[in-house]
């Protein structure tokens, strides 16, 4: 779960960055119902955005993900099975407590 907020703080600032940070937040968690021509452009490149500001990978990281770069990396973030979810949060606990 931590690591789920983590991933929303960088995509906030990764939105930060952009030239009107108001409206990429808005776009990117749905606030907005209209959408004009030139934002439909400006969505198309939300996931570019987010691919290049917020990489989990330690080379090319623009963002510290700290302790939760690994599991952001690993796409278990985005897996589906809650099966597969406890088993890597039991996984990464264990291998903490050394």
């Amino acid at each position: 779960m931590l690591s789920v907020e983590r991933n929303d703080t960088c995509w906030r600032f990764a939105c930060k960055v952009q030239p009107d940070p108001r409206l990429c937040v808005q776009i990117l968690y749905c606030g907005t119902k209209f959408v004009s021509s030139g934002e439909t452009e400006w969505i198309k490149t939300v996931p570019e955005l987010l691919k290049s500001n917020c990489s989990a990978k330690a080379d090319d990281s623009k963002f510290n993900y700290g302790i939760y770069g690994q599991a952001i990396s690993s796409g278990i973030v985005s897996s589906t099975t809650f099966f597969s979810k406890f088993c890597y949060c039991l996984w990464w606990g264990l291998q903490n407590l050394r």
